[in-house]
């Protein structure tokens, strides 16, 4: 079994006893395909209605409103051209197919398909599935929003289970759980005693128990046989399942290191980060950065280019240049962290990227000479 570690955590940040609502945004921005051509012509948007004819792209909007022209935005700091849309308030519904009741798994796979909710149909494409793992643990120390999923839906997320496990012929769920995660456990072991197939454990603050291969190790369970589904996942498909439609907004946490406050909030997707600082009052200073996605392992962004997507989580706001890079002094710290036994000095030394690096952040985390060995271990050259 795989060497897993506990991550320093700084109590003095609290959960957020309440989410700040945000479902109205000035503009929203909808990533536009390379290969699509805008026409103008075509201006008026519906909530959940799909911006592009081809199949394989699932940009929908989010809010109704006017397409009022394209712009450069950026999704985890990587810049994208979007399609512009003005909110005209009035949260017009796109119309929605004919609803068939699921019974069987083609029928949940095939809904998928027409919503084009891609990333849960890969999640649950599992041949020969024997296990179903309701995943709750969380790597980010600071981010809540999964927990905030199971303290206001656990009603809908445990229905939903329980319709998965008769939809897949699976007779147990296993929902995992951290032991330090008292959101979780008090808002979801509490209402779990009337659905029988399915049982709570609790695990050790490890890092990496979110991810599926760690999680399927600890439970003795073969991860290629499994489908492990997140809050946001199964709160998705209750969506799905119960009125064939999908989710145009996402609860997610930010974090101000500089401040040493967390903000919980619901939005919609695709709008500004920009919008939500503000909503908090926080403009970011010149010598502050905003970071998307966990610490470990996210990516530095513009703030004001910045959009939410539907695999957003968490913001963070740091100051920057903390800690200068020195001398590497060959102290065998990041080889002996490493979880799947990469040397990230190999890496570094001979500007070579290493393919069984599983990009966890932790040799970049434990290094005292303050390197950023992920850069190497992913191939990038030195800065």
């Amino acid at each position: 079994m795989h060497k897993l570690i506990k991550i320093k955590r700084d109590y003095n940040y609290n959960i957020p006893k309440k989410v700040i609502k945000y479902l109205s945004p000035d503009f929203c921005y909808v990533p536009l395909p390379n290969d699509i051509l805008f026409d103008s012509d075509t201006n008026k948007t519906y909530v959940n209605q799909f911006l592009y004819n081809d199949l394989k792209y699932p940009y929908s909007a989010s809010i109704s409103g006017k397409i009022i022209g394209t712009e450069n935005r950026s999704i985890k700091g990587i810049t994208v051209n979007c399609l512009s849309i003005k909110n005209d308030f009035k949260e017009r519904k796109a119309p929605k197919e004919k609803y068939h009741e699921i019974i069987f798994f083609e029928d949940l796979i095939s809904m998928l398909d027409n919503l084009r909710l891609f990333s849960l149909k890969e999640k649950l494409n599992v041949k020969n599935v024997k296990y179903l793992v309701f995943n709750c643990i969380c790597d980010d120390v600071f981010q809540f929003n999964e927990s905030q999923y199971l303290l206001e839906y656990s009603d809908e997320i445990l229905e939903t289970l329980d319709n998965l496990l008769r939809i897949l012929k699976i007779g147990t769920c296993t929902a995992c759980i951290k032991n330090i995660d008292s959101t979780a456990i008090e808002s979801f072991i509490s209402v779990i005693g009337s659905y029988t197939n399915i049982n709570a454990r609790l695990f050790e603050d490890k890092y990496l128990l979110a991810r599926k291969f760690f999680i399927c190790e600890q439970l003795a369970i073969t991860d290629k046989s499994t489908i492990m589904l997140t809050p946001y996942d199964v709160y998705q498909l209750y969506n799905v399942i119960k009125y064939n439609k999908r989710v145009d907004n996402k609860i997610i946490s930010i974090t101000d290191t500089v401040k040493r406050k967390n903000y919980l909030m619901q939005t919609k997707i695709y709008t500004p980060v920009s919008e939500l600082l503000k909503n908090v009052n926080r403009n970011l200073k010149s010598d502050e950065l905003l970071i998307c996605g966990s610490l470990l392992t996210g990516n530095e962004s513009d703030s004001e280019k910045e959009i939410v997507t539907d695999e957003s989580s968490s913001y963070y706001i740091i100051k920057g240049n903390l800690k200068a890079e020195e001398e590497c002094s060959n102290c065998g710290k990041c080889y002996q962290i490493c979880p799947v036994k990469v040397n990230p000095k190999l890496s570094m030394d001979n500007h070579k990227k290493n393919k069984n690096c599983i990009d966890c952040g932790l040799c970049s985390y434990i290094c005292p000479s303050y390197i950023n060995l992920r850069r190497f271990l992913k191939g990038e050259k030195d800065e």
